[in-house]
Parts: C-alpha cells; structure tokens; sequence
C-alpha cells in the first residue's frame, strides 16, 4: 500500500467537498420545485375554501356556527 502525499489527500478533500456541495444544491433544487408544486395546489384549493364560504346559507349562521363550520 502506498503512502498518500499531502497534496492527493488535499485533492481528495476537495473533491469530497464539491460532491457534497452538488448534492446539497440537488437537494435545493428537489425542495424548490416541491414548494412550487404545493403553492400551485393550493390556489384551486384556496378559491374552492372562498366559494364555499360565500354560500348563502353560510351566511345566515351566526358568527360563532361559522367559525365552527370552517374548523
């Protein structure tokens, strides 16, 4: 087995580090499509939450009943 110069391990170093990086900036990537996928899901659900709330029923429940309704 041959001894390891302090420059191959230094470069090995370096390159573990920048693999690292690359998977971490992956990672980044992966999340910042997950959250735009999930913002893109909402807004239907966020406007079917609106239209239900404006139900004309709804808005001859007292205000308490409404709060409860939501939940």
């Amino acid at each position: 087995m041959t001894r390891r110069t302090a420059r191959e391990m230094a470069e090995e170093r370096l390159a573990t580090a920048e693999r690292k990086r690359e998977a971490v900036e992956a990672r980044i990537v992966r999340a910042e499509a997950e959250v735009r996928a999930a913002k893109s899901a909402l807004v239907p659900l966020l406007a079917d939450e609106r239209y239900a709330a404006a139900h004309p029923l709804l808005a001859t429940l007292p205000t308490d009943e409404t709060d409860e309704v939501a939940e």
